[in-house]
Protein backbone atom coordinates (compact mmCIF):
# COMPACT_ATOMS: atom_id res chain seq x y z
CA UNK A 1 0.00 0.00 0.00
CA UNK A 2 1.85 3.16 -1.17
CA UNK A 3 2.53 5.91 1.35
CA UNK A 4 4.01 9.25 0.37
CA UNK A 5 5.84 11.36 2.95
CA UNK A 6 3.59 14.05 4.39
CA UNK A 7 4.19 16.97 6.74
CA UNK A 8 1.75 19.93 6.96
CA UNK A 9 4.12 22.83 6.27
CA UNK A 10 2.06 24.65 3.67
CA UNK A 11 3.32 27.61 1.69
CA UNK A 12 3.17 29.93 4.71
CA UNK A 13 3.72 27.80 7.83
CA UNK A 14 3.29 30.81 10.08
CA UNK A 15 -0.27 31.32 8.73
CA UNK A 16 -1.63 28.19 7.02
CA UNK A 17 -4.00 26.08 9.12
CA UNK A 18 -2.68 22.57 9.78
CA UNK A 19 -6.16 21.07 9.66
CA UNK A 20 -6.81 22.66 6.26
CA UNK A 21 -3.61 21.04 4.96
CA UNK A 22 -4.53 17.51 6.06
CA UNK A 23 -5.52 14.90 3.48
CA UNK A 24 -9.25 14.46 2.86
CA UNK A 25 -11.16 12.79 5.67
CA UNK A 26 -8.92 13.82 8.57
CA UNK A 27 -10.60 15.98 11.19
CA UNK A 28 -8.33 16.62 14.15
CA UNK A 29 -4.66 17.38 14.69
CA UNK A 30 -2.27 17.82 17.60
CA UNK A 31 1.38 18.60 18.17
CA UNK A 32 2.98 16.04 20.49
CA UNK A 33 6.17 17.12 22.27
CA UNK A 34 9.30 14.97 22.35
CA UNK A 35 10.20 14.83 26.04
CA UNK A 36 13.38 15.97 27.68
CA UNK A 37 15.01 13.00 29.40
CA UNK A 38 17.21 12.04 32.32
CA UNK A 39 19.64 9.12 32.39
CA UNK A 40 20.16 7.05 35.55
CA UNK A 41 22.38 8.44 38.30
CA UNK A 42 26.03 7.73 37.58
CA UNK A 43 25.52 7.29 33.83
CA UNK A 44 28.37 8.79 31.81
CA UNK A 45 29.37 8.89 28.15
CA UNK A 46 31.54 11.37 26.27
CA UNK A 47 29.23 11.19 23.22
CA UNK A 48 25.88 11.32 24.96
CA UNK A 49 23.38 8.45 25.17
CA UNK A 50 22.45 6.41 22.12
CA UNK A 51 18.82 5.97 21.09
CA UNK A 52 18.94 2.41 22.40
CA UNK A 53 20.25 3.58 25.78
CA UNK A 54 17.56 6.26 25.98
CA UNK A 55 14.87 3.72 25.09
CA UNK A 56 16.06 1.26 27.72
CA UNK A 57 17.16 3.47 30.61
CA UNK A 58 16.01 7.10 30.38
CA UNK A 59 13.19 8.76 32.29
CA UNK A 60 10.95 11.29 30.58
CA UNK A 61 10.99 14.92 31.72
CA UNK A 62 7.91 16.84 30.58
CA UNK A 63 7.88 20.27 28.98
CA UNK A 64 5.54 21.34 31.78
CA UNK A 65 8.21 20.45 34.36
CA UNK A 66 10.74 22.49 32.37
CA UNK A 67 8.25 25.36 32.21
CA UNK A 68 7.95 25.26 35.99
CA UNK A 69 11.74 25.16 36.45
CA UNK A 70 12.23 28.15 34.14
CA UNK A 71 9.18 30.03 35.47
CA UNK A 72 7.98 30.67 31.94
CA UNK A 73 4.40 31.91 31.69
CA UNK A 74 3.56 29.74 28.67
CA UNK A 75 4.37 26.25 27.44
CA UNK A 76 4.91 27.98 24.09
CA UNK A 77 8.03 29.64 25.49
CA UNK A 78 9.52 26.20 26.14
CA UNK A 79 8.84 25.31 22.51
CA UNK A 80 10.42 28.53 21.26
CA UNK A 81 13.48 28.02 23.46
CA UNK A 82 14.01 24.44 22.33
CA UNK A 83 13.64 25.42 18.67
CA UNK A 84 16.16 28.22 19.19
CA UNK A 85 18.53 25.57 20.56
CA UNK A 86 17.94 23.27 17.57
CA UNK A 87 18.31 26.00 14.93
CA UNK A 88 20.98 28.09 16.65
CA UNK A 89 18.58 31.01 16.73
CA UNK A 90 18.40 31.19 12.94
CA UNK A 91 15.31 31.19 10.74
CA UNK A 92 12.06 33.05 11.37
CA UNK A 93 11.88 35.71 14.07
CA UNK A 94 9.75 33.79 16.55
CA UNK A 95 12.56 31.25 17.03
CA UNK A 96 15.45 33.73 17.40
CA UNK A 97 15.09 33.62 21.18
CA UNK A 98 18.42 32.33 22.41
CA UNK A 99 17.59 34.00 25.73
CA UNK A 100 14.82 31.44 26.25
CA UNK A 101 17.18 28.60 25.34
CA UNK A 102 19.75 29.89 27.83
CA UNK A 103 17.14 29.99 30.59
CA UNK A 104 16.13 26.40 29.83
CA UNK A 105 19.75 25.27 29.73
CA UNK A 106 20.46 26.90 33.07
CA UNK A 107 17.35 25.39 34.64
CA UNK A 108 17.99 21.78 33.55
CA UNK A 109 21.76 21.51 33.18
CA UNK A 110 23.52 19.13 33.63
CA UNK A 111 21.25 16.26 34.61
CA UNK A 112 18.59 16.58 31.89
CA UNK A 113 19.07 16.24 28.13
CA UNK A 114 17.23 18.25 25.49
CA UNK A 115 14.87 16.28 23.22
CA UNK A 116 16.42 14.80 20.09
CA UNK A 117 15.37 16.67 16.98
CA UNK A 118 14.45 15.49 13.45
CA UNK A 119 12.91 12.22 14.65
CA UNK A 120 10.24 10.55 16.73
CA UNK A 121 11.24 10.24 20.37
CA UNK A 122 12.30 6.70 21.29
CA UNK A 123 10.56 7.33 24.61
CA UNK A 124 7.24 7.63 22.76
CA UNK A 125 7.56 5.01 20.02
CA UNK A 126 5.65 2.37 22.01
CA UNK A 127 2.81 4.84 22.57
CA UNK A 128 2.80 5.70 18.86
CA UNK A 129 2.46 2.02 18.02
CA UNK A 130 -0.29 1.63 20.63
CA UNK A 131 -2.33 4.35 18.93
CA UNK A 132 -1.69 2.96 15.44
CA UNK A 133 -3.00 -0.46 16.51
CA UNK A 134 -5.93 0.84 18.57
CA UNK A 135 -8.46 0.01 15.84
CA UNK A 136 -7.18 -3.45 15.01
CA UNK A 137 -4.31 -2.77 12.59
CA UNK A 138 -1.69 -5.51 12.42
CA UNK A 139 0.86 -3.62 10.33
CA UNK A 140 2.16 -0.08 10.06
CA UNK A 141 3.19 1.83 6.96
CA UNK A 142 6.16 4.19 6.99
CA UNK A 143 7.88 6.61 4.68
CA UNK A 144 11.29 7.81 5.79
CA UNK A 145 11.88 11.10 4.00
CA UNK A 146 15.26 10.19 2.53
CA UNK A 147 15.07 6.37 2.30
CA UNK A 148 11.48 5.86 1.16
CA UNK A 149 8.54 3.70 2.13
CA UNK A 150 7.96 0.30 3.66
CA UNK A 151 5.87 -1.57 6.19
CA UNK A 152 6.32 -3.63 9.34
CA UNK A 153 4.23 -6.42 10.83
CA UNK A 154 3.55 -5.31 14.38
CA UNK A 155 3.62 -8.76 15.98
CA UNK A 156 7.17 -9.23 14.69
CA UNK A 157 8.48 -5.73 15.44
CA UNK A 158 11.99 -5.79 16.92
CA UNK A 159 13.84 -3.18 18.96
CA UNK A 160 16.04 -2.43 15.95
CA UNK A 161 12.94 -1.75 13.86
CA UNK A 162 11.51 0.54 16.54
CA UNK A 163 14.79 2.46 16.59
CA UNK A 164 14.73 2.64 12.78
CA UNK A 165 11.33 4.34 13.02
CA UNK A 166 13.04 6.94 15.24
CA UNK A 167 16.02 7.55 12.96
CA UNK A 168 15.03 10.62 10.95
CA UNK A 169 12.09 12.55 9.49
CA UNK A 170 9.38 9.93 9.18
CA UNK A 171 5.69 9.52 8.35
CA UNK A 172 3.75 6.67 9.97
CA UNK A 173 0.22 5.36 9.45
CA UNK A 174 -1.71 2.26 10.38
CA UNK A 175 -2.68 -0.03 7.52
CA UNK A 176 -6.25 1.34 7.54
CA UNK A 177 -4.94 4.94 7.45
CA UNK A 178 -7.05 6.02 10.41
CA UNK A 179 -4.14 7.74 12.19
CA UNK A 180 -1.00 9.55 11.07
CA UNK A 181 2.18 10.64 12.84
CA UNK A 182 4.81 12.76 11.11
CA UNK A 183 7.98 14.66 12.00
CA UNK A 184 10.38 16.85 10.05
CA UNK A 185 13.77 18.59 10.14
CA UNK A 186 14.54 21.04 12.98
CA UNK A 187 11.54 19.81 14.95
CA UNK A 188 11.40 18.50 18.51
CA UNK A 189 7.78 17.44 18.27
CA UNK A 190 5.56 15.43 15.96
CA UNK A 191 2.23 16.13 14.31
CA UNK A 192 -0.63 13.69 14.82
CA UNK A 193 -3.87 13.65 12.85
CA UNK A 194 -6.91 11.40 12.80
CA UNK A 195 -10.26 10.67 11.17
CA UNK A 196 -11.78 10.27 14.64
CA UNK A 197 -13.98 12.90 16.28
CA UNK A 198 -11.94 12.96 19.49
CA UNK A 199 -8.54 12.09 20.98
CA UNK A 200 -9.63 9.07 23.03
CA UNK A 201 -6.86 7.08 21.35
CA UNK A 202 -4.35 9.04 23.49
CA UNK A 203 -5.60 7.42 26.70
CA UNK A 204 -2.97 5.20 28.26
CA UNK A 205 -0.10 7.01 26.54
CA UNK A 206 2.46 9.47 27.89
CA UNK A 207 1.72 12.06 25.21
CA UNK A 208 2.16 15.73 26.07
CA UNK A 209 1.43 18.52 23.64
CA UNK A 210 -1.21 20.88 22.31
CA UNK A 211 -4.43 20.29 20.44
CA UNK A 212 -4.63 22.42 17.30
CA UNK A 213 -7.70 24.53 16.68
CA UNK A 214 -9.27 24.92 13.23
CA UNK A 215 -7.09 27.92 12.30
CA UNK A 216 -3.84 26.99 14.07
CA UNK A 217 -0.72 26.87 11.85
CA UNK A 218 2.25 24.56 12.34
CA UNK A 219 4.07 27.48 13.95
CA UNK A 220 1.52 27.48 16.75
CA UNK A 221 3.22 29.30 19.59
CA UNK A 222 1.33 32.60 19.26
CA UNK A 223 -2.04 31.04 18.45
CA UNK A 224 -4.98 29.47 20.24
CA UNK A 225 -4.18 25.95 21.48
CA UNK A 226 -5.10 23.69 24.41
CA UNK A 227 -2.32 21.99 26.37
CA UNK A 228 -2.64 18.30 27.31
CA UNK A 229 -0.58 15.75 29.20
CA UNK A 230 -1.65 12.11 29.43
CA UNK A 231 -0.40 9.46 31.85
CA UNK A 232 0.21 5.81 31.04
CA UNK A 233 -1.03 4.64 34.44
Amino acid sequence: MPLDFFYPLGEEPIKDSVIDLLPDGYKLAAVIFSPFFKMPDGWKSPDGPSDEEVYQFADRVSWKEVQIRTRFDRIADVSIGITAYVTGGCGINIYKRMDLFEKIQKAIHPEVFFPNEDQFSVLLIDDILKVLTSKGATKILYNKLIEGEGEFELKELTLDQKLFLCSGPMFLMDEHKEFGFTCYFDEVSMVFFTKEDDFNCFKGTAFEGVYLEKETPIIWENHQVTYFHYNRT
